[in-house]
């Protein structure tokens, strides 16, 4: 197997409309002609799960060591990397994902440090030393393109492993779920929101302060003086990078100003062709939502919703809108509401577009006891396949809404968020075969 899937690009794959049904490299995502009776099975991928949690919980992999960087601190040393790649098998062979995420989520950019922000806003004192109290360390532009190059070769050196070893032991065909291109598998960037890098909780509120709380003598801009300028900087290291990927992610987006810099972030380097030399790279929005309808910043979804389309009524820089990290128990409704916003939109552009692809990873609702720094048991949906069966009930919703307006199923990224194993996933692969046999 190549090393890279450039010729048959994940964006390729879901975005370019069949134009008969000989092509072996070809999907549909869903057709805005209402007199076309469907003809093949609805087009599902299958993500990963919670790798974070789940290398949390495996005995021999080392303990995270910078709490800032959270799990991509496992990339500092050969042991770390060495966990990250065999999780990623896990996650491969165990729970037959399609998309493999890097552990990426909270690794920062430079150019907007964590110390500069908080002196910026005054949210409190920082010292001048190269390390904070709590023994984070900031790091060089040079250490942190480094340690997103390491983690995009381990999820591909896992991705061609098991290539390799379905292929040495002739099981490839066997092995090929109904829901898998051509037994392919993709490698997403993560890049998680800027309150992630905080590592204050701020992912949870979408409370990043704003340019009242900013003092009057430093005349900083939340949007241009920090949002702006800590995605860009991480996009343009992944964009840059000498290594295959298939798609990036921004997740758990809690606030939308926040969504407002991606898009304005985007659509500047659309326009100024910059930065985005890989034309082929599937981009996906996923939003962090603390009940059924709104943001943790709380904004209602459905303005989020209106703002992408407005800036974005093709779907030419998001090609894939969910939501992840929200508790399982809300993604029903809030599955509903992105799908029935998602045909709209289509049924607006005249079939210029594919539709974008449903996105959908939500954790496993559990909560954290803050105080005893554990999960709490009883709480959240732990057992696999109950979780399937979540998920399951989303997808179907989701078809059922195509059919009764005569839509084509839409995309669907389907797959879990914290708490979520490979062992989660294995059991919506299931449910999911036996769903879409029927079709």
């Amino acid at each position: 197997m190549k090393a890279s899937l450039m010729s048959s690009s994940l964006k390729n794959l879901l975005m370019i409309r069949r134009c008969d049904g000989n092509s072996s490299t070809s999907l549909t995502t869903s057709s805005t002609n209402s007199n076309h009776k469907r003809t093949e099975p609805p087009m599902i991928l299958l993500l990963d799960g919670g790798i974070s949690t789940y290398l949390q919980s495996l005995p021999d992999a080392p303990p995270f060591t910078d709490r800032k960087l959270w799990s991509s601190s496992l990339l500092l040393t050969q042991a770390g990397r060495d966990a990250i790649q065999r999780a990623h098998l896990d996650f491969l062979l165990v729970g037959g994902s399609d998309i493999l995420t890097t552990v990426t989520y909270q690794l920062p950019s430079s150019s907007c440090h964590i110390k500069t922000w908080r002196r910026k806003f005054q949210l409190e004192e920082v010292d001048d030393d190269n390390e904070d109290e709590d023994g984070s360390v900031e790091y060089s532009a040079n250490q942190l393109r480094a340690m997103f190059s390491d983690a995009i070769m381990l999820a591909n050196r896992a991705r061609h492993d098991i290539m390799m070893q379905l292929e040495k032991e002739d099981r490839v065909e066997k092995q090929r779920s109904i829901i898998t291109v051509r037994g392919e598998k993709f490698i997403v960037v993560s890049l998680g929101c800027f309150g992630a890098v905080l590592a204050n909780g701020s992912e949870y509120t979408g409370e990043y302060g704003d340019d009242n709380t900013c003092s009057s003598n430093n005349g900083c801009s939340l949007m241009d003086d920090v949002l702006l300028p800590f995605h860009q900087e991480r996009w343009e290291w992944v964009m840059q990078l000498n290594q295959p990927i298939d798609g990036v992610a921004f997740e758990t987006i809690p606030s939308y100003k926040e969504v407002q810099a991606i898009l304005t972030m985007l659509l500047k380097n659309q326009q100024e062709k910059e930065v985005l030399d890989r034309d082929d790279c599937f981009v996906w929005l996923s939003l962090a939502c603390k009940d059924s309808n709104n943001l943790n910043d709380g904004t209602p979804l459905t303005m989020v919703l209106d703002y992408i389309k407005e800036v974005d009524p093709d779907g030419v820089l998001v090609h894939g809108i969910g939501v992840n990290c929200c508790k399982i128990k809300y993604v029903h409704d809030l599955s509903e509401k992105i799908a029935r916003h998602i045909i709209f939109e289509s049924s607006l552009n005249n079939g210029h577009s594919s539709p974008r692809i449903v996105v959908l990873y939500p954790n496993s609702g559990e909560e954290w006891d803050d105080e005893k720094k554990a999960w709490l048991d009883g709480t959240g949906c732990t057992n696999s396949e109950d979780f399937a069966m979540e998920v399951m009930k989303c997808i179907r919703n989701i078809h059922d809404i195509c059919d009764s307006m005569n839509r084509e199923p839409l995309g669907i990224f389907i797959g879990g968020c914290c708490r979520t194993t490979p062992k989660t996933i294995g059991a919506i692969q299931k449910a999911l075969d036996e769903y879409l046999i029927k079709f």
